[in-house]
């Protein structure tokens, strides 16, 4: 990976790699994940997704894509830890100037948009804002990724980690033309750019196409937030809802670095073969799955756990019995944790898009330039020290979404 300062708040991380015949270029906004703003950047990424000045609707964009270099343009909203990314996206085959074209017209979604008299168009913010509220209202439907978007709302509480990346309903609907339009030039004026281009490209070439996004006026502000780490009992947090099988989130304080914890984490409850799955879901039959993820940036790690409602204490037993006694960890389970590790990042730079996942990552929160870097790295870890990552974890929250009349 080669990273490039194009000035202004503008980074490019680029993996050339001759494995793949097509480029994934995506631009990313980076902001900090606050309530006051958090609904009106997830409605402008829709809102630019209708069509520019020059391709003023939705069709005339993907036609405008689709001629200009085969493929066509996500606007996406994402969550990553504390921050909220705002992200263009296109993937197309690197030949002839398609690469070229494609970040022409990357440049025309962002920074010319569809306006009118200094403020988007009404009837594109109505259209915008149903998408949103379409998107926010099936937060429900999946019973397992809800129960996990509620446990780091109140693990996080009171920080960006713990609110919800496409914002709130209730603050859809008050957002004005002229308001959102203000924000726009906000956005684009101050956030820190993140451009990551993975796959087939020619270097020099993409060098000169990425700095046509260095525009005028912006006055970039370096955003970087650090999560606060919690003291005294677990909080508890019960939830009724209609749901055929009650959802079991468990987070974690932690201490160690990331990879170690990561190693650490394959051995606790990351995988089949983890301590967590063998004895809750394997010996002990008290649960459907059980699952452990290693939140990076964020010195947490969460749990997940489809269980019957009368066996969640039985659960939560377990997960304190095990991690007491992740300093007894055998060398045979280290040793089988790093192979499990070492496959996995063996097998990301097959992938396009886990290879641009990697990237982003490496731009959010530094570590290693590679995933071959990543592997050097983790099969240098010494015994010692991924027997000591869970050394002072504790849980943090208890979030169990059970069966029941609603909760308001």
């Amino acid at each position: 990976m080669e990273v490039w300062d194009i000035n202004r708040g503008i980074r490019a991380y680029t993996a050339k790699s001759n494995r793949f015949c097509s480029c994934g270029l995506s631009v990313l906004f980076k902001r900090e994940l606050n309530k006051d703003e958090v609904t009106k950047n997830a409605l402008l990424v829709n809102i630019l997704g209708l069509g520019c000045k020059e391709y003023p609707t939705p069709s005339a964009l993907a036609k405008a894509a689709a001629l200009s270099f085969g493929s066509g343009i996500d606007c996406v909203n994402m969550k990553k830890g504390n921050f909220q990314l705002l992200e263009f996206y296109t993937c197309c085959v690197n030949e002839e100037d398609n690469v070229k074209n494609a970040l022409e017209l990357l440049k025309k979604v962002i920074f010319e948009p569809l306006t009118e008299n200094n403020a988007f168009k009404e009837e594109y913010l109505k259209t915008a804002k149903e998408m949103l509220k379409s998107s926010i209202r099936s937060r429900k439907d999946d019973k397992k990724e809800y129960a996990r978007e509620r446990l780091l709302e109140e693990m996080f509480a009171g920080q960006g980690a713990g609110i919800p990346g496409d914002g709130f309903i209730d603050d859809v609907e008050p957002i004005t033309c002229e308001a959102l339009y203000a924000h726009y030039k906000k956005v684009v004026s101050q956030s820190e750019i993140i451009i990551t281009s993975v796959g087939s490209f020619d270097g020099e070439a993409l060098k000169r196409g990425l700095r046509a996004f260095d525009v005028g006026g912006r006055e970039p502000k370096t955003t970087v937030v650090k999560s606060k780490q919690t003291s005294g009992k677990p909080k508890e947090v019960y939830e009724n809802m209609e749901v055929s099988q009650s959802k079991l989130g468990v987070g974690l304080k932690t201490k160690a670095d990331y990879y170690e914890l990561l190693c650490a984490n394959e051995i606790f409850g990351g995988g089949s073969q983890s301590r967590l799955f063998m004895k809750a879901r394997e010996k002990e039959v008290l649960c459907y799955y059980i699952t452990s993820q290693v939140l990076r940036g964020l010195d947490r790690c969460v749990l997940q756990c489809g269980v019957s409602e009368e066996n969640a204490d039985k659960i939560i037993d377990i997960i304190n019995s095990e991690l007491a006694d992740m300093k007894n960890t055998t060398d045979a389970e280290i040793e089988r944790a790093k192979e499990g590790l070492v496959k996995q990042y063996t097998e990301l730079s097959d992938s396009l898009s886990a290879v641009e996942s990697f990237c982003l990552s490496k731009a959010l929160w530094g570590g290693a330039d590679s995933p071959e870097e990543a592997l050097k790295i983790i099969k240098s870890l010494k015994n010692d020290s991924i027997r000591a990552a869970f050394e002072g974890a504790s849980v943090d929250t208890i979030y169990l979404l059970r069966r029941g009349e609603a909760t308001p």
